[in-house]
């Protein structure tokens, strides 16, 4: 090592050093890098290389070194980048179309012919497609691609149209399984700051796509960079304003005129429907505006965005006809408005350093939340979403030292505000009702609550490169970072009640009890601010990666991250939960204060994760011309601490108490005059002991990867990847029943050779319901025995439990040149394990394990498995400038199984006699549904307006293929009465049979946009 680099390090690790915190956002920018040859082949040393753009504030020059080479290592994505060569003796060269992505290396390789008269020489070249450097597995979006392809606009669309990806069907969530991950496991990061809700991990805002410079989608193989993403990557980086001022507005627009049911009028009436569910009106306006404040200095963006759209469903009505056996519905309205406002400012406060200082602001409204509308929810079980709020402010400073070293810091702070109060149909002063026939709520949703999330982060990350370097040359990146998270969940009910029925009678009811129903109570306040839990988090990185170049042909990508999270509770009140009855003295006789009382909760570190993630990777350019690389990697990825995870240990968090209640004068009124049993109520605040709730050893979840691959460009623009990824996860952190045993022996309280339960085998008469035919089986469930103590639930992590995933990935981009662009994909996969990766089976309180009976056909193929998911999104510019685009997508059906209910035998040696225990019957993915195809086009004509801009209208048809039908429950399973084993019988689910919805909306959306 030379002096003068020996310098350049030390300076970059004093940096790091002083700064005290790391990044693992991922990358904001691209480079250009390069060699200068003669004709003859040799290098050029000494040759003045010029970058110039039109996302570049101004100039930048370097000087190739003896080897030839140049880099300009941290330039913003973009398309039109033009480089001049200059020599004394030599020719001018301006190589010009030269196009720069975020997170990846754009290398090219220019010829300089001697002159005795100098002039300038303009080529234009071939853009590499392919990184021959990288060993990461990525698509990238930019702006052009996403601007004509047909989808909504905003981040969530942009998700589900990555190669491989798959919607969880949730789209105030915006999540989606990438890359065999769960819905959690993604990272998101907007101008380099992650904005993953600390508490849940799903996006913390949304992002208007009008304001995307360019997306980078990583698929496998992150760099140690890149933290928590053990799924997807989503880096955004967000558009800069220019020298010039520039605009655009966009209006998109339909309303119920311009859809079309595909089935028929009668068909509806006769299933009890009005239509299929869709949008009744689609309402999008757009409008940004940038340009310069001062010239190459200070430039600035803005956007601002109003969407409105109202949306009907099928609200189920809870009358008489219900225990008729008929299911009535409604319809009702769901009108939803969405505020975005973004800005940013970008300056040049020196030469070489840049600063970039984003603001993002969205305000959602919902009448009735429509995440929590269902075919299951009487309408007065309807929530509100009550104008959630939304603050994102990120600041990243890019200070360019010289073509060797730069360094980027950068700082993050995102606010959520949440609030979910009841809608107007909600009775708040009644108990909430369940039908377990019928499986419906009714009289008001489980409680109301708000949600308050923070994220404070700052980071820096420092880049050196250096040419040779023990016989290689490196680009080594070292950082770190601090982080900072709260969350708060405000919850309360007036009417802590829930309440059990059965065709709307007794829900449990046995030969000696005919009147035995079950009973819940939150325990919680009854009003706003009575209840809040309130836990932080935080945690700190380190990391270092280095990119080895031999011989200009493999490179291998070391690196290695630390990271160490610990999570806390903070000081907490419980108010003293209502009692409209005066029951609760009888519930608990020996203290009705238990759990239901005032109560405090003192600060203290509840859970510390600290691990090391290795990754490394290797690209190999095969033919040595900069169009084909082998690549692979090994990656580990560990979870992310969040804050939900261990908030489920918190006295605090949303809990119940559990009851049988005996109402012997048959008046469905809850009374002090009734008796009561207890099923189960969680720990006593007052004798609470952290260790007895949560593993305080528990470490972090962890995912395996790795990855093979092979990338060529075919053509100009044109690339084609194959690539293999086989992911297994372990370690998973769930909640167990330990029967309060402890973690060492907390397998008798969930393994299947626990000596509390026993093994029940049971004649299952399949499909068809009755006992004796040709599809009966011999099935099994475990039962818990009376000699058992009582239920508890521990947090840990749960030896067995895991997910597995293989994916061969055929992947093609075309990039927008001769009037037509590509990006499509096939991908065949396997997702299996024995615990899915939706929202609900990944965030450790899902139950999978809590008893004996998460083993009976636990090995099945996981909610996420779609074996078949082709996707091709294109663009073609006909005669005319007509514009034509269109987004092809076709995934095999979702897996399922049967599975039933049985009522064990009435005999005391069960802890509960007669007990209803639900089981499955086969493998998850035994059965699965119809695949799905959707074609949704755009045809767009633009017209000039002069010198000044562009006008252009255009018409998305959504559902073209005609995708329709009807939801049906169409589950064959039931309840197995094994009460008196000599005399079982069966009944199908109540739902089994009935049309819960109807899907199949052609619609035809206009809109129209200008540009200037």
């Amino acid at each position: 090592m030379t002096r003068k680099s020996l310098k350049v390090l030390m300076a970059a690790l004093f940096v790091i050093g002083l700064s005290s915190f790391l990044c693992a956002q991922g990358s904001l920018t691209g480079a250009l890098n390069g060699k200068v040859l003669d004709n003859e082949g040799n290098a050029l040393p000494g040759v003045t290389v010029t970058v110039e753009g039109p996302a570049l504030l101004g100039k930048v020059a370097y000087v190739t070194t003896e080897a030839g080479t140049f880099r300009f290592p941290a330039l913003a994505p973009g398309s039109g980048y033009q480089l001049t060569l200059e020599l004394p003796g030599f020719n001018t060269i301006v190589r010009k179309g030269l196009i720069v992505s975020v997170g990846k290396s754009t290398s090219v390789t220019v010829k300089m012919a001697m002159a005795t008269l100098e002039e300038e020489i303009t080529v234009v070249g071939e853009s590499p497609t392919v990184d021959v450097k990288s060993s990461k597995t990525a698509v990238n979006f930019s702006k052009s691609f996403i601007y004509n392809i047909p989808m909504a606009r905003d981040l969530y669309d942009v998700l589900n149209s990555i190669p491989g990806s798959l919607s969880e069907g949730v789209t105030y969530r915006r999540t989606s399984y990438i890359a065999g991950g769960t819905v959690r496991g993604n990272q998101y990061s907007l101008d380099g700051v992650t904005i993953n809700d600390p508490v849940v991990m799903y996006p913390m805002t949304n992002i208007n796509i009008d304001v995307y410079e360019e997306v980078e989608f990583g698929l496998g193989g992150h760099s140690a960079e890149v933290g928590i993403a053990d799924g997807g990557f989503v880096n955004i980086v967000t558009r800069s304003g220019g020298n010039e001022f520039h605009g655009a507005a966009t209006a998109e627009y339909y309303n119920e005129d311009m859809q079309k049911s595909l089935l028929s009028e009668e068909d509806l009436i006769a299933v009890g429907l009005t239509k299929p569910a869709g949008w009744n009106t689609w309402q999008d306006f757009s409008l940004s505006v940038g340009g310069p404040i001062i010239k190459d200095r200070v430039w600035f963006f803005t956007n601002g965005r109003f969407f409105k759209w109202e949306r009907d469903f099928n609200h189920i009505i809870w009358d008489d006809t219900i225990a008729a056996g008929e299911r009535v519905y409604t319809l009702d309205s769901a009108p939803h408005d969405e505020y975005d406002v973004f800005g940013k400012i970008t300056l040049q406060l020196a030469p070489n350093i840049r600063l970039m200082t984003t603001y993002n602001l969205a305000i959602i409204d919902e009448f009735f939340y429509t995440n929590r509308i269902g075919s299951n929810l009487d309408i007065t079980s309807t929530t509100r979403w009550d104008h959630e709020t939304g603050h994102t402010i990120s600041s990243q400073l890019n200070w360019v030292f010289s073509q060797n070293l730069f360094i980027d810091a950068r700082l993050g702070y995102i606010a959520s505000d949440f609030p979910l109060p009841y809608s107007e149909h909600a009775i708040s002063n009644a108990p909430q009702l369940y039908d377990r026939y019928f499986r419906i709520y009714r009289n008001n949703p489980r409680f109301e609550e708000t949600y308050l999330r923070h994220r404070f982060n700052p980071s820096v990350v420092a880049t050196i490169f250096q040419d040779d370097l023990f016989g290689a040359s490196h680009e080594i990146k070292i950082g770190a970072e601090y982080e900072y998270t709260d969350g708060n969940w405000d919850w309360w009910r007036e009417n802590p009640w829930l309440i059990y029925t059965y065709q709307g009678g007794p829900s449990y009811p046995t030969a000696t009890e005919p009147y035995r129903y079950r009973l819940y109570n939150r325990i919680c306040g009854p009003s706003e601010g009575t209840t809040v839990e309130e836990e932080s988090m935080r945690h700190y990185g380190f990391f270092i990666q280095d990119s080895v170049t031999i011989k200009e042909r493999l490179t291998l990508n070391l690196g290695v991250r630390y990271d160490t999270s610990t999570g806390r509770f903070d000081d907490q009140h419980h108010t003293a939960t209502a009692d409209p009855y005066g029951v609760l003295p009888l519930l608990i006789a020996a203290d009705p204060t238990t759990v239901y009382d005032d109560w405090d909760i003192a600060a203290e570190k509840v859970l510390t994760w600290s691990h090391i993630s290795p990754r490394i990777g290797f690209s190999y350019d095969v033919f040595g011309d900069g169009k084909t690389s082998i690549r692979g990697s090994w990656s580990r990825y560990n979870e992310y601490l969040m804050i939900q995870y261990f908030s489920l240990a918190n006295p605090m968090y949303p809990n119940s108490g559990g009851w049988y209640w005996y109402d012997d004068d048959n008046d469905f009124v809850v009374e002090t005059t009734d008796r009561f049993s207890m099923r189960y109520l969680p720990t006593d605040p007052r004798v609470y002991q952290l260790e007895d709730e949560i593993d305080t050893d528990a470490s972090a979840p962890y995912t395996d990867e790795f990855t093979f691959g092979i990338e060529r460009e075919m053509a100009r623009d044109f690339s084609m990847g194959l690539v293999f990824t086989y992911k297994r996860k372990t370690n998973i952190f769930e909640d167990v029943n330990d029967f309060g045993l402890g973690k060492d022996l907390a397998w008798q309280g969930y393994r299947p050779n626990s000596p509390y339960w026993e093994k029940f085998e049971f004649n299952d008469p399949g499909d068809d319901g009755e006992f004796g035919t040709g599809d009966d089986k011999t099935s099994y469930l475990y039962a818990r025995l009376a000699a058992a103590p009582d239920i508890h639930y521990f947090l840990t992590n749960v030896d067995g439990a895991y997910r597995k995933y293989w994916a061969l990935q055929l992947l093609f981009n075309k990039r927008m040149s001769n009037r037509w662009q590509l990006l499509g994909s096939i991908t065949w996969s396997k997702a299996w394990g024995n615990i899915g990766g939706s929202y609900g089976l990944s965030y450790g309180a899902s139950g999978t394990f809590d008893t004996p009976n998460s083993f009976v056909y636990e090995h099945g193929r996981l909610n996420y498995d779609r074996p078949i998911n082709v996707k091709l999104q294109s663009t073609v510019i006909l005669p005319l400038d007509i514009v034509l685009s269109g987004y092809l997508n076709h995934r095999s059906g979702s897996p399922w199984r049967r599975d039933v209910t049985v009522y064990i035998p009435d005999d005391p040696k069960y802890w509960d006699p007669g007990e209803a225990i639900g089981v499955p019957t086969e493998l998850n993915g035994t059965r699965r549904n119809a695949p799905v195809t959707t074609l949704d086009l755009r045809i767009e004509k633009r017209f000039p307006i002069g010198d000044f801009g562009t006008i252009g209208g255009y018409v998305d048809i959504i559902n073209a293929l005609g995708r329709s039908g009807y939801s049906i429950s169409g589950d064959p399973g039931g309840y197995v009465d094994y009460s008196d084993p000599a005399n079982p019988t069966f009944t199908n689910w109540g739902t089994y049979g009935d049309v819960t919805g109807a899907y199949g909306n052609r619609v035809f959306k206009v809109s129209l946009r200008f540009t200037f």
